[in-house]
């Protein structure tokens, strides 16, 4: 792990860390202790166990319902005088992040969401970073007692849990913010293929003008993020051609389309990797159905799935400080959304295992510019199985799920326990695996990616993917699976029945006699993703019948409904996109997400297509059947998706021994028009963990 495997890191989108460093903070991550500095003398150098909190998280066993009008946890006695000690920079004894014990009273609207429903009341108390009592504000008061109580007064405002997206990639969403590196091809900026063009020969006069009359020319990588065909006028694609036309010989182009299932390169891009256009020419991938062809059997420019990370693992890299900076600035503009806490469904997709040096990098409070006022949401996530397909041999790491991120809170503050395996496809990019062709593509049911042999027609091969899942699953590994489209979802329902009844029945081999000591597995609940197209009732039942999630990525609905019904699919099946109605009905554990950076991260946003199914385009509605109340909507971004990252015990609604983590709403979101909700109702302040993270002036 530590080897030449680290070496081939070099190569990946963001290498700028040295090898020692990756080594350091990876052995780190997995035994839970604090990277050692190197600068220390190593006598004094030593590394800091994480704090273990009593909770379990990945347990999902135990939810935590309100029946009685408070629920409170007993107020410890006093332990330091009565005058209180309003924030923690106050403070010169504990870390700049800790918290005086102080209780804190809100009077505001609370929904707690406890049990998934509103169960709105009039008060909230919290004590350090735990929320101690919710209720009538008389029964609060009496709950928590009269010593350094501070009252907080919202008036006619709302309180709710913060919000929880479970599917985002932050190094990616930072990385393409970089304007330095990243030409922004997303719509409504692009409407057009000319607008495209434009914005790309721009960036090609730029280049050539910052490089000057240097003797030396040096193919130079110019990186696009954004065109999608579907959003704009006339669906074209920025073919090879296209490309040539905007760049010399020195310019090589790479283009990700906003699904990033789907590239756009042109030929310098091809030549500079050894990459033959014609099948003629040496390096032609004559057998990988990733590169499109067109009819002379010449490459066309578009490359799908695992040809687009290929290539792109060649663009301009940022250093480790750029990284960081971006991904911290990331992680406060979703805490201005209300986000609280937040699951990257895709460490490694960009730099293997140096992404989780960069992870534990961001997440460093004790490196924050301003880490008595910085408040970063809470972060988890799951790693590729492309980054651990040649860990899977060993045991030792199998079984030690979270690796964690940060050594300042335990796994409540950042941890890697999940793995992420793509099914398919985008569906929008017309790859996503589907039981029906495409409009206008009668042969394109999509690609399913584990099937037997190269051909896109061939059977799945749901034996390989069981066999690269089960050792997970065994080891204590959340599984998060890609699935957009029926086939692949079904390919899901499979596996996972194959899997898990294997699991009911096994030997416990890391506990009881001969075991490993303390050791155990945890029960997840294993997820599905996107859940986009053609998905049936029956196959929400079974996946309910099987105890997993399914997570939507609901802006599916609001930007991409009007393309699905006249362009991707058709009016009948684009009805249908993000079924969660139906998933409500079947009783499977529902979310919604944004796949950051595939749209953006703001979960009123999803709430307010949830709930009104209304297209950004033409206004109208899409499949009114499949609308829900604005209720089940909040639960899909607060108590259900807590439920999905087995943090219930933790975070998802306000209930005595949870964490204090909440956003303040100037409106009621009850009392407007759902399809304005967003414009109706705005986040005044984020709390994370009973600390300010954001605040609306």
């Amino acid at each position: 792990m530590c080897g030449d495997s680290v070496d081939l890191l070099s190569k990946a989108l963001i290498p700028d860390v040295s090898t020692a460093e990756v080594d350091n903070f990876i052995v780190a991550s997995i035994r839970r202790e604090d990277p050692v500095d190197h600068t220390q003398d190593p006598a004094t150098a030593a590394s800091t166990p994480d704090s273990t909190p009593a909770h379990t998280p990945g347990s999902t066993s135990d939810e935590p319902t309100t029946t009685s009008p408070i629920t409170s946890l007993p107020a410890p006695a006093p332990s330091h005088p009565s005058t209180v000690t309003t924030t923690a920079a106050t403070s010169k004894a504990p870390p700049p992040f800790a918290l005086p014990l102080e209780t804190v009273i809100f009077k505001a609207t609370v929904l707690t969401l406890a049990g998934g429903k509103f169960n709105a009341t009039e008060a909230l108390a919290i004590r350090g970073d735990t929320v101690v009592a919710t209720g009538t504000l008389e029964d609060v008061r009496a709950a928590v007692g009269p010593v350094n109580i501070r009252e907080v007064d919202y008036g006619n405002r709302v309180i709710t849990p913060g919000f929880i997206d479970p599917h985002v990639h932050l190094l990616m969403t930072a990385l393409i913010a970089d304007k330095k590196r990243f030409v922004d091809l997303t719509f409504p900026g692009v409407r057009t293929k000319q607008d495209a063009l434009e914005k790309l020969r721009d960036a090609v006069a730029e280049r050539k003008a910052a490089a000057g009359s240097t003797t030396e020319k040096r193919v130079q990588w110019l990186a696009g993020f954004g065109f999608d065909p579907s959003l704009v006028a006339g669906h074209p694609d920025l073919t090879i051609d296209l490309l040539d036309k905007l760049s010399d010989e020195h310019t090589a182009i790479y283009v990700m389309n906003q699904s990033g299932h789907v590239g756009y390169v042109n030929t310098v891009a091809f030549r500079e990797l050894g990459i033959g256009i014609r099948p003629s020419e040496p390096g032609f991938p004559a057998d990988d159905e990733n590169y499109q062809k067109g009819a002379d059997g010449a490459l066309t420019g578009l490359l799908f799935e695992d040809a687009v990370t290929a290539l792109g693992k060649n663009l301009s890299k940022p250093t480790a400080a750029e990284a960081v900076a971006g991904g911290r600035g990331v992680l406060q503009r979703w805490a201005s959304k209300g986000i609280t806490t937040a699951f990257d469904c895709g460490v490694g997709i960009l730099g293997g295992l140096t992404d989780l040096a960069l992870l534990r990098l961001i997440l460093d409070r004790n490196t924050l510019p301003d880490p008595a006022s910085t408040v970063l949401p809470r972060f988890h996530g799951a790693l590729t199985s492309q980054t651990v397909e040649s860990l899977v041999p060993v045991a030792d790491l199998l079984r030690l799920p979270p690796w964690h991120l940060t050594a300042d809170g335990g796994e409540s503050a950042g941890s890697v326990y999940g793995i992420k395996f793509w099914l398919d496809g985008s569906t929008q990019g017309f790859t996503a695996a589907v039981y029906e062709p495409y409009r206008d593509q009668p042969d394109n049911y999509g690609i399913l990616n584990f099937r037997k042999g190269h051909a896109l027609d061939a059977p799945p091969d749901d034996d390989r993917v069981v066999s690269l899942v089960q050792p997970f699953v065994r080891g204590g590994w959340q599984i998060v699976m890609h699935t957009n489209g029926a086939r692949a979802f079904d390919q899901a329902l499979r596996v996972f029945a194959r899997v898990l009844a294997a699991e009911a029945v096994a030997t416990d081999v890391f506990g009881g006699p001969g075991g490993v000591g303390k050791l155990h597995r945890k029960r997840h609940m294993h997820r599905l993703e996107h859940v986009t197209a053609d998905i049936t009732p029956q196959q929400l039942t079974r996946a309910a019948q099987l105890g997993l999630g399914v997570s939507h990525l609901i802006a599916h609905v609001r930007r991409w409904g009007d393309a699905f019904a006249t362009y991707v699919l058709d009016e009948k099946r684009a009805a249908r996109l993000d079924p969660v109605a139906d998933a409500v009905a079947a009783g499977v554990t529902y979310s919604f997400h944004s796949d950051s950076p595939i749209s953006e991260a703001n979960p009123l946003q999803y709430v307010e297509t949830a709930a009104s199914r209304v297209l950004e385009a033409t206004g109208e509605v899409l499949g009114p059947e499949q609308r829900i109340s604005v209720e089940q909507a909040f639960t899909g971004i607060t108590y259900n998706p807590a439920r999905q990252l087995g943090r219930l015990d933790e975070v998802g609604s306000l209930e005595p021994g949870k964490k204090a983590d909440f956003v303040v709403l100037d409106t009621d979101p009850r009392s407007v028009e759902v399809s304005k909700l967003v414009a109706s109702v705005g986040i005044k302040e984020t709390w994370i963990g009973g600390r300010l993270a954001f605040r609306r002036e």
